[in-house]
C-alpha cells in the first residue's frame, strides 16, 4: 500500500480546484446575464450574417475572461509548493473538472456531443487554469531573479 507522506498539499488542491469551479460556474452564471459583451458581438456579427465570426470572437473573449478567472487559484497553487506546481495544478484542474461533470445525465445531452462549439468551450476550460498556473510560474520566477 502506498502512503503519502504529507497529504496536506494535495488536499489543499484538491481544494483549490473544488472552490474554482464554484467560483467560475458562479461568475459565468451572472456574467452571461450582465455584460453586454455578448449582445454586443450578436448584433455585430451573428445578425449580420457572420455567425462564424461571432463564435470565434465570443470565444476568445471567453477565454480570456477564464484565464482571468483562473489567475487567483494559480497564484494559491503557487504559494503551495512551487516545485511541484504543474503536478497540484493538475489536481485542481481534475477536481475542477469532476466537479463540473457531477451529476450530469450524460444521455440528456443527446446532439450538443456532435457540435464543436461544445468541444471549443469545453477546451477554453480546461486550458485556463493551466495557463494561468504558466503565467503565474513566469511571474515568480522572474520576481526571483530581479
Amino acid at each position: 500500500m502506498m502512503r503519502v507522506k504529507n497529504a496536506g498539499p494535495l488536499l489543499i488542491a484538491i481544494g483549490i480546484g473544488a472552490i474554482y469551479f464554484q467560483v467560475a460556474r458562479r461568475f459565468w452564471g451572472f456574467y452571461v446575464v450582465n455584460s453586454p459583451v455578448n449582445e454586443l458581438l450578436v448584433s455585430k456579427l451573428a445578425r449580420q450574417g457572420f455567425e462564424l465570426s461571432y463564435v470565434l470572437a465570443i470565444s476568445m473573449h471567453d477565454f480570456i475572461v477564464n484565464v482571468a478567472l483562473a489567475l487567483p487559484f494559480a497564484a494559491l497553487i503557487s504559494f503551495i509548493r512551487p516545485a511541484r506546481m504543474r503536478t497540484y495544478t493538475l489536481l485542481a484542474l481534475l477536481t475542477a473538472v469532476g466537479f463540473s461533470f457531477w451529476g450530469t445525465n450524460f444521455s440528456g445531452l443527446g446532439s450538443i456531443w456532435g457540435e464543436w462549439t461544445f468541444w471549443l468551450n469545453e477546451a477554453v476550460f480546461l486550458v485556463s487554469l493551466p495557463l494561468a498556473s504558466l503565467l503565474m510560474w513566469q511571474i515568480r520566477k522572474r520576481q526571483h531573479v530581479t
